[in-house]
């Protein structure tokens, strides 16, 4: 998982390019997962809409999913499991999620929480699982399921103010998360070199 404390710190284009790396150096698909369901950015990035993927392939993997809609509705289960699919980039190696927002009623939202017996099965599918977490400014999505991840690297702007990314490291170990490195984005000799160590 990549994951930061603020927006501006450029998690997704570092996840996005680290996903594009990984899948010219595989040997089997690798899979780019935005938990931004929302938005879905990296899809967006990626140039998903404007070409003739491959997919929407399922990812619900035939186990139980880690998101819910809630409210939930029993006579949409089905619906609901089915919500995140995949397509393959070009004739890439490389896979990206979307989230089908479309399914979602006006009146519910998304929940996710851990569920280790999906990322097992995702293991499974694919070499490599990269997980873009949302910037916790604004969705903690990503602190929800990263016990679950094998490893967590934090991307941090070397030029802001560090509390936040502190408190982003302090939440991730609370939380049981794997945290094995840290990116710092612009690195000017600034003062977040002590988060950097501290993680």
């Amino acid at each position: 998982m990549f994951i930061s404390a603020n927006a501006s710190d450029g998690c997704d284009d570092i996840a996005c390019a680290f996903a594009k790396l990984a899948a010219k150096r595989a040997a089997k698909p690798v899979l780019l997962l935005d938990l931004d369901f929302v938005n879905n950015n990296q899809y967006h990035k990626l140039g998903g809409g404007k070409f003739k993927w491959q997919g929407p392939f399922d990812l619900s993997m035939s186990v139980k999913p880690f998101w819910r809609l809630i409210p939930h509705r029993r006579e949409n289960a089905d619906t609901e499991k089915k919500l995140l699919v995949g397509y393959r980039v070009g004739n890439s190696k490389l896979f990206v999620s979307r989230l089908r927002q479309e399914k979602v009623e006006e009146a519910q939202s998304i929940q996710i929480g851990p569920n280790i017996n999906y990322w097992n099965s995702l293991k499974g599918a694919f070499e490599l699982n990269i997980v873009d977490a949302p910037p916790l400014e604004y969705s903690a999505a990503g602190l929800a399921i990263v016990s679950d991840m094998d490893a967590v690297i934090l991307v941090i702007d070397a030029d802001a103010d560090p509390e936040s990314a502190i408190e982003l490291r302090d939440n991730i170990h609370k939380r049981g998360g794997n945290i094995i490195g840290v990116i710092m984005v612009e690195n000017n000799q600034s003062q977040n070199k002590r988060v950097a160590g501290a993680a």
